[in-house]
């Protein structure tokens, strides 16, 4: 549970006290206060089509014809599983972001871990020391009024398609760049995914969030995976068991 105590603006420093598991701590920072509820613009997901290795190609054909075959294909939507970037970070329900000097914290209302951002001048962990993850292991510096996130350290769990075309690998590389736009009212974030074994070149599009009102909140994101009557209206079936 993280507590923000004061009021924070976008242009100016700001202090403000976090408790932080039970840890209190005071901090001054003069990068821009990305905290709040953001929600995707209506259209944002149209973006434009990566240029595929063969390997990408072949994995995005048989999905498709999973798909058409009626198989589930999102298997961690099915069975309540962390779903993981990009899929929080790119549909409807919001994202809260709760911003400290030294780290930044992404809560998806979906079915999924928090994402940390540390932004205290850290490496990624050593190759032998990275724990593979749905959201991977993320650092952020400011670029001006530019916040850059550089991600390791996925898996293959969770939601791994991405937009455009290709997915989530062990080997991909995201980089984001956050930046406020009209007085703080909207966040623009650049995606730039990397990977050999998916992309030819570098896939990178743009997202464009609005900032709820303050009196916005999050809600509950309730999944059984017991209760078949949540899959009633999908034309999709378990794939036979061999």
């Amino acid at each position: 549970m993280v507590q923000l105590h004061g009021a924070a603006s976008v242009a100016t420093a700001v202090v403000f006290s976090v408790t932080l598991l039970g840890q209190e701590s005071h901090r001054v920072t003069t990068a821009p206060d990305l905290s709040g509820l953001w929600e995707l613009k209506e259209g944002s997901r149209h973006v434009g089509r990566a240029s595929l290795t063969p390997q990408g190609r072949a994995e995005e054909k048989q999905a498709a014809d999973d798909r058409a075959a009626g198989h589930v294909i999102t298997r961690a939507s099915r069975w309540c599983q962390n779903l993981g970037v990009p899929f929080i970070m790119g549909q409807s329900p919001p994202i809260d972001i709760v911003q400290t000097d030294d780290e930044i914290g992404i809560f998806s209302e979906q079915h999924s871990d928090a994402r940390h951002i540390y932004t205290d001048g850290r490496a990624h962990p050593a190759s032998g020391e990275l724990q593979a993850s749905t959201n991977g292991h993320s650092i952020g510096h400011w670029e001006g009024d530019t916040l850059v996130v550089d991600t390791i350290g996925f898996n293959d769990y969770g939601n791994v398609n991405i937009l455009g075309g290709g997915n989530r690998t062990s080997s991909s590389h995201l980089v984001e760049r956050f930046r406020l736009l009209d007085g703080g009212k909207q966040l623009s974030v650049t995606f730039t995914w990397d990977d050999p074994r998916e992309f030819v070149q570098p896939h990178t599009y743009d997202f464009l969030f609005y900032k709820m009102p303050a009196d916005a909140y999050v809600y509950e994101d309730f999944c059984d995976p017991s209760d078949p009557t949540q899959w009633e209206n999908h034309s999709t079936k378990d794939p036979v068991q061999k």
